[in-house]
């Protein structure tokens, strides 16, 4: 499976192919043209600012956020990933990657799918304004509360993958989105060079 876009930050062409992994090896993500492979482990997020990063000491895949979040809602477990520097933002949501997966198959593998479990609540946060916690649970459901300023506001969601369908229609429309007032911040630290309408929400003071 082949797919071609922009990338959002870096504003270049780039491109990516998927190829199926034997069970047991998980998700990596291999660099071209240096054939480095950074694997989806926590321990490799990098950076978490405007977009998800996978980093080691000397390559970075960037913006991988919406295709990981396809990859587990598809019960995509084994799979190698050959990308240039960012994954293709496409139109700013995980829909093509959804309709990039369905129409070439999900392959079942003779092998028990290992599954994190989780045996007690966790939680990590960042003052006040940044929580992460979670508890243990039969289905995997997410209840999500984002406070920003106006006009966005307050907002709240809750969701439960109950199938791909269910994450295809409700979670993989949402689209990546930022403020104007940040646009010269980000250009300054060369950031959101393949932002456009088509692909990118862009807030202003009075939308």
């Amino acid at each position: 499976l082949v797919l071609y876009g922009q990338g959002l930050h870096s504003g270049k062409r780039t491109g990516m192919v998927l190829q199926a992994l034997p069970p047991d090896s998980g998700i990596h993500f291999l660099t071209i043209p240096d054939n480095e492979v950074l694997p989806a482990y926590v321990d490799a997020v990098g950076d978490t600012e405007y977009a998800t990063s996978l980093s080691s000491e000397t390559h970075s895949i960037k913006t991988v956020e919406h295709l990981l979040s396809a990859l587990h809602a598809y019960g995509i477990t084994n799979l190698l990933i050959k990308v240039h520097g960012e994954i293709p933002v496409l139109d700013g949501s995980a829909r093509e990657f959804c309709a990039a997966l369905e129409e070439a198959g999900v392959e079942e593998q003779d092998a028990p799918r290992r599954e994190l479990v989780i045996d007690r609540p966790y939680e990590v946060s960042e003052g006040d304004e940044r929580v992460l916690r979670i508890e243990p649970a039969d289905t995997f459901s997410v209840s999500y509360l984002l406070r920003y300023p106006s006009p966005i506001g307050e907002q709240t969601h809750d969701f439960v993958l109950s199938s791909p369908r269910a994450y295809r229609e409700e979670i993989a429309p949402a689209r990546t989105f930022g403020f104007m007032r940040d646009i010269k911040m980000m250009s300054e630290l060369g950031l959101g060079s393949g932002g456009r309408l088509d692909n990118f929400i862009l807030v202003g003071e009075d939308n």
